[in-house]
């Protein structure tokens, strides 16, 4: 029996909710082995001493899985942490960068002004002096 790629009748009639951030994820897998871990502190307090070896036995098997489950969230807390962290070192290169950018634009505008503030001075003296010339020689 083959099933066309975007029909799968096992899946339910309501819409997936569009992908969850990282965090989030990691908040929802966070409460449900604190619930779990709440279910299993219950059952041991309520059972106390006459667990049975087969039941201490399970009850470590879904521990150590809660255990292994917990970690694995760690490890993605950590691998977020790590990539938040790196982008926000990327942005602050290339504001670095931008910085300098914008830097060597101003002192470039500022060297133009200064040179054609000489040149305006340049023009005005000349002017001036011709202008006396002209006044000394009538």
């Amino acid at each position: 029996m083959t099933r066309e790629p975007g029909n799968n009748s096992a899946v339910s009639a309501q819409p997936r909710k569009k992908s969850q951030t990282t965090k989030q994820t990691i908040q929802r897998l966070k409460a449900i082995l604190q619930s779990r871990l709440a279910h299993l502190e219950t059952q041991i307090d309520q059972i106390g001493e006459e667990l049975t070896a087969l039941g201490n036995e399970r009850d470590i098997r879904s521990t150590n899985t809660l255990v292994r489950t917990l970690e694995k969230v760690l490890e993605l807390e950590h691998k977020e942490r790590k990539q938040r962290t790196s982008r926000a070192r990327q942005n602050r290169k290339f504001n670095d960068a931008d910085r300098a950018e914008i830097t060597r634009r101003i002192e470039n505008l500022r060297l133009e002004h200064s040179e054609a503030a000489e040149r305006l001075a340049a023009a005005a003296a000349a002017r001036h002096e011709d202008g006396l010339d002209d006044l000394g020689a009538e």
